[in-house]
């Protein structure tokens, strides 16, 4: 199999490779790794590498082989079967200030940032890899899955959030003695909310507790990693985002069994629509089944009238921000004096 990380020479993607190099069952896995700076990808795998043999002394198993192209040619992505989206471009203090002037919420401004980049992006998959399942990490994801499935086939994109909102549940479910089994549905954005039949019996008030400090979680992990030296360089998750995406990697190519984990993805199925609640073809985060070379979705799952209702409100929060988000960009347009280009595709991992 071959999987290309556009993007890869990030924190996240850092990440992604150690994983890989640490745990890789398949021998012969082949990895396609584009960024601008692609010396910096060489000096990461050096890194890793060099810890194996340390790794392997704690008794770990012996990593299988990995054949690693670098480029900053979107052409390399031929023949891959599955893409990594990291690459983001983030926002200076003035550009947030006066996208604070169009949208006082300041949550679009680095969605206005990456849109182009990754229309740009997409169609340099749909040239080289039209067959290819990709997965949307680059913020924020749910849009910007929105934006890729403008350009690739809407259910071969899928958005990255879900199963980070669903690890940070599990943690503090396990924090309250409970089960670490449980999955966050809807939209990725303070606007997801536990699945009850995944979850254990719960009072409302302990999972009303634990559903906002899920929710919080992000932002608490950002504001704690600021750096005094750079306070406007936004640096939150990295480890789990890194950790996700390998697990989504080592359940698609078959080295862990299948895994249920929720992405945003697009409900084909009408009857999974309907058990949902939502029309067919919408487009939210569900737990979907990932297995070797495939995903799917899962009809298992039986949702209450509030949770239905719920990602109704959802579907259309993420629509009427989507179309807000397409609106600031008109209006930033007319103003584009006060903006820097975004930066070129690949130059910084999300």
């Amino acid at each position: 199999m071959n999987i290309a990380i556009l993007g890869a020479s990030g924190k996240v993607g850092r990440q992604i490779l150690q994983r890989l190099y640490e745990e890789n069952k398949i021998e012969g896995l082949r990895l396609t790794l584009i960024a601008r700076n692609t010396d910096r990808i060489e000096g990461a795998i050096r890194d890793i590498k060099s810890a194996l043999p340390l790794r392997i002394l704690t008794g770990a198993a012996r990593p299988a082989t990995i054949n690693a192209d670098l480029s900053s040619d979107y052409a390399d992505l031929k023949n891959a079967d599955m893409v990594v989206m990291l690459a983001s471009a983030w926002p200076t203090t003035e550009q947030k200030r006066r996208f604070a002037e169009i949208d006082n919420t300041n949550r679009l401004v680095q969605s206005y940032l990456n849109r182009e980049m990754v229309r740009e992006i997409s169609s340099q998959i749909a040239t080289h890899a039209p067959n290819a399942l990709t997965i949307m990490v680059t913020n924020q994801s749910d849009m910007m899955t929105m934006t890729a499935r403008e350009v690739l086939p809407p259910h071969r994109v899928l958005g990255f959030g879900g199963i980070i909102d669903s690890s940070r549940l599990r943690l503090l479910l396990g924090r309250e003695g409970l089960t670490d089994k449980g999955h966050m549905i809807g939209y990725h954005n303070n606007d997801m909310v536990p699945m009850l039949s995944s979850l254990p019996a719960v009072d409302k008030d302990t999972l009303d507790k634990i559903t906002n400090e899920t929710r919080a979680y992000g932002g608490n992990v950002l504001a704690l990693q600021k750096d005094t030296a750079f306070p406007t360089l936004d640096s939150g998750s990295s480890v789990l985002p890194g950790y996700g995406i390998y697990t989504a990697i080592a359940a698609l190519t078959g080295q862990i069994p299948p895994i249920e984990e929720s992405f945003n993805t697009v409900l084909t199925d009408p009857a999974v629509a309907t058990n949902y609640g939502v029309p067919s073809n919408s487009a939210l985060s569900i737990p979907i089944r990932l297995e070797r070379g495939a995903y799917r979705l899962v009809s298992s799952h039986c949702l209450t009238p509030a949770e239905q209702a719920h990602m109704v409100g959802a579907q259309a929060r993420l629509t009427e921000q989507y179309e807000m988000l397409l609106s600031s960009g008109a209006k930033a347009e007319r103003g584009r004096s006060m903006y820097q280009e975004p930066a070129r595709p690949g130059a910084v991992a999300g």
